[in-house]
């Protein structure tokens, strides 16, 4: 093998070991707040508490929303439970009352029955995105990462966190715990000599 193809290979390994893109918690924040309707805000809310994938959360019913947490239907047909902060369940007791949702219902319903799709959640995403103004494309999965992020940073608990997104290998949850350049450069702005 060449030099250039080694410092090439090197290149695309260290990219690839790059954490994704996330949201921050000001912007996930802003992407609720100016979404359309009740239901549309507390399901990014969900997304955003929880780290729950799309497809887990579009699934939830209201059965399924406790104070105990949220029973997600995760890959492979496990069951886990997510823990919510109390301010979330209580939203969304008080929205399910208030638009008559009965126990077995899908928290998240579309207009022609059933709960609403990726491209559905995938169209809210965007849409909140765009009056946002966020330049860069936003797409669910960046509020799993968003809250991964957060959740490390404010616990620290790689074990914790491996449990809430429902990870069987502790090395999927791992890649949390990199940080790209523009993260470092941030925590260092904040030192003091």
């Amino acid at each position: 093998m060449s030099v250039l193809a080694l410092a090439r290979a090197q290149v695309s390994r260290r990219l690839s070991r790059r954490l994704p893109y996330y949201l921050t918690p000001e912007e996930a924040h802003q992407l609720i707040e100016l979404a359309d309707n009740e239901r549309d805000r507390l399901f990014l809310r969900l997304l955003w508490e929880t780290g729950a994938r799309v497809s887990e959360a579009i699934a939830v019913k209201l059965e399924d929303v406790s104070r105990d947490g949220v029973r997600i239907l995760g890959k492979g047909g496990n069951e886990r439970i997510v823990f919510i902060q109390d301010g979330l369940v209580a939203s969304i007791l008080i929205w399910a009352q208030e638009i008559g949702l009965n126990r077995h219902d899908y928290l998240f319903p579309s207009r022609k029955g059933g709960h609403i799709t990726k491209q559905r959640a995938d169209q809210i995403i965007k849409a909140v995105a765009k009056r946002a103004g966020l330049e860069r494309r936003v797409h669910a999965h960046l509020f799993r990462h968003g809250y991964a992020i957060n959740f490390l940073n404010c616990s620290g608990r790689l074990d914790a966190l491996q449990e809430q997104l429902g990870h069987r290998d502790i090395n999927t949850t791992r890649i949390y715990l990199r940080l790209t350049d523009e993260d470092i450069r941030r925590e260092v702005s904040k030192l003091q000599f």
